[in-house]
């Protein structure tokens, strides 16, 4: 008795604990909300970035940040909290729409290299579906090719069906391992200055190589005193002071 009276109270602290702060949060997303249909932009976002700073992961709330940045004119910050609110939920409409029409707006000398198969077929997943559902997918795919194999692979239907969930489970791991590796040793970030040049070293006199400009998207490989070696999609690389980026 005694045992289940402390779960009990165990629970109902922990509820307790929990309740406050996520009151809190909606109380400040609606105030965030009501401050940007009010166009006081400068309020909503300092609103949105306490929750954010809480460690609340949220689709909506990026979008509403790119939102307020957007109408700020604030572009490579607008990109930033759209390219979050893609990455957390891929198939949102709304996010798409604003996602490319902010995409429109950044200015750029340099053709990009369109994808070749292998690249887009790595990308297919991530256009649908976010980190865990590709993790969900995963689990149920090995568990699924388990059950298949434990039981079934001796009559003749189900062991096509389990060679192929075996393909499906192996291209979807191997493509989700890649990008997460990708996305660990060299994260995407975004030019947040209205013109910058990429230099060839990591020196304030350092020979320019091209310039960019707010809201290109690009790859860190190194990191450096301060600076950072980037990517480009078309094998151009070049180092950019950190404050002049910001990871996505």
């Amino acid at each position: 008795m005694k045992i289940r009276f402390i779960f009990l109270l165990i629970f109902i602290l922990n509820s307790m604990a929990w309740a406050k702060p996520l009151s809190w949060m909606e109380s400040q997303f609606e105030d965030a909300n009501e401050n940007y249909l009010n166009k006081d932009y400068d309020q909503a976002i300092y609103l949105y970035d306490l929750i954010e700073k809480s460690g609340l992961k949220s689709s909506s709330l990026q979008y509403n940040i790119g939102n307020a940045y957007f109408e700020t004119n604030q572009l490579g910050l607008a990109l930033i909290h759209y390219y979050r609110a893609y990455e957390l939920s891929p198939r949102d409409s709304d996010t798409q729409n604003n996602l490319n029409l902010a995409k429109e707006k950044v200015l750029s000398e340099i053709e990009y290299d369109r994808p070749n198969i292998f690249e887009w077929m790595g990308l297919l997943p991530k256009r649908y579906l976010n980190q865990h559902e590709m993790k969900l997918i995963i689990l149920i795919l090995f568990w699924f090719s388990f059950l298949l194999f434990w039981k079934l692979t001796r009559i003749e239907p189900f062991r096509t069906l389990f060679f192929i969930s075996v393909l499906l489970f192996l291209w979807i791991g191997i493509l989700w391992t890649l990008n997460y590796r990708q996305d660990r040793l060299h994260p995407k970030a975004v030019v947040v200055r209205e013109e910058v040049s990429i230099l060839a070293s990591p020196r304030d006199d350092g020979q320019e190589k091209f310039k960019l400009y707010e809201g290109v998207l690009v790859r860190i490989s190194q990191e450096r005193y301060g600076w950072y070696r980037i990517d480009l999609s078309n094998k151009l690389y070049g180092w950019i002071k950190k404050d002049q980026i910001m990871k996505v």
